[in-house]
């Protein structure tokens, strides 16, 4: 008789090898998508990068070839009303900003590599540039300021000092300048209003702080000892020139109290160095004007001033900029309005003083204050606003240094990733 053929089962033994095999090739499977799904991630970074690299460039370019001065002839002409150019180098430097940022010991390893990845953060550059045909420069100024310049001050309302309208200028101030950002990569908070009108200007106290962030970077609840913020904003200001535009407040019979509402500097304090270093920051915050204060005698108060070219020749004129009083009669030369590092937690002002070699002042060699960044006034009821930054100056929040090179060629400002 014939034999009859049974089928028989595969093994446990063919099965676990079976399923072995079958996970050594679906972990190649996942790691070959894995690779080339980096490789693409990290192919868009580096074109993301480029494109945005790209676009800096283009914008610094098409700003310094209207450039209103000559960065040839020196020294410029004090009587032609050409306006100006100005690079303010800060302390830090490209080996400096990672040397004294280095902590050999005691921290984790990714805040060494935090340290390592910083380089020159802390220059600035202002000048005044004119604007290629048909691509004027566009900004905002409240409604009332422009009612107060054509006389209608009649029917100036608190609405319209919280409505803003744009206008357009030939020429401009422009500022690039760098900024540090919050644990959550935004600009510190402006004022809020103050009903009461009492202002405070001491970065330490208020919501104007702007001394550098300490971050957690690691989540142990203590602060990072590295030394540097943990993000750094590439910022461009710019603020038109109009001359021909009045909006000093000197034409009004009554004006509110509110200072951050009608843009007006605020008043000084001859014992406090801040009240001098904050008292434009509402006309920067509420307009892109290219303005300086006046004293009003006739109202005992400031107001706001329009700018000329030739009254940009004057520094104590320009954005950012203020002087002090030596004594009844005589003041200081102008300087920039750099935040104030000395009551900060040590990191900045001790690298600064490292890099100095303790020359004094000890403060003013910070970055230019968020306060000088532009708001907008939301209006929240009767005759009350909330304040918002508007976060425009930013034009790139994940940069790492930026450098001169010799013969007053510019470099790209590097970005991180």
């Amino acid at each position: 008789m014939a034999r009859r053929f049974v089928p028989r089962g595969m093994t446990l033994i063919e099965v676990l090898i079976a399923t072995a095999l079958t996970l050594m090739i679906m972990l190649a499977l996942a790691q070959g998508f894995k690779t080339t799904s980096q490789s693409i991630s990290s192919g868009r970074a580096r074109l993301t990068s480029s494109d945005q690299l790209r676009s800096i460039s283009t914008l610094l370019r098409s700003d310094l070839q209207g450039l209103t001065v000559s960065t040839t002839v020196h020294p410029q002409s004090s009587k032609s009303p050409n306006g100006y150019f100005v690079y303010y180098d800060g302390p830090l430097s490209d080996s400096t900003a990672m040397l004294f940022n280095y902590v050999p010991t005691g921290v984790e390893i990714e805040d060494k590599l935090s340290a390592s990845r910083w380089s020159d953060i802390d220059d600035a550059m202002m000048f005044t540039t004119k604007a290629r045909d048909g691509q004027w420069f566009y900004g905002r100024v409240p409604l009332a300021l422009m009612k107060i310049h054509s006389g209608d001050i009649a029917t100036i309302t608190f609405q319209d000092w919280v409505t803003d309208v744009t206008i357009a200028s030939e020429y401009a101030e422009i500022a690039w300048f760098m900024r540090p950002l919050n644990e959550v990569g935004m600009l510190n908070n402006p004022d809020p209003q103050n009903s009461n009108g009492n202002y405070s200007y001491s970065p330490s106290s208020t919501p104007v702080n702007d001394v550098i962030p300490v971050v957690d970077l690691n989540g142990d609840g203590i602060p990072d000892p590295d030394g540097m913020p943990d993000r750094v904003a590439l910022c461009r200001r710019v603020m038109l020139i109009r001359p021909d535009l009045d909006v000093s407040i000197s034409k009004l019979p009554a004006v509110p109290d509110d200072e951050q509402l009608i843009a007006a500097p605020l008043p000084v304090d001859l014992n406090d160095a801040d009240s001098f270093r904050y008292q434009m920051r509402f006309a920067y915050q509420r307009t892109d004007l290219s303005v300086r204060k006046h004293w009003d005698a006739a109202n005992s108060r400031f107001v706001l001033k329009t700018n000329s070219l030739a009254d940009l020749q004057q520094p104590e004129n320009r954005f950012a900029h203020y002087s002090l009083p030596v004594n009844a009669n005589q003041a200081s030369l102008p300087i920039l309005a750099l935040t104030n590092e000395a009551n900060s937690n040590g990191n900045y002002l001790t690298m600064t003083n490292l890099a100095m070699s303790g020359v004094n002042p000890n403060n003013d060699r910070g970055f230019f204050p968020s306060a000088f960044c532009r708001t907008n006034l939301v209006s929240t009821g009767n005759s009350t606003y909330a304040v918002q930054h508007t976060q425009e100056e930013i034009v790139a929040s994940n940069v790492v240094g930026s450098t001169l090179y010799p013969r007053g060629r510019w470099s790209l400002w590097e970005l991180d990733g």
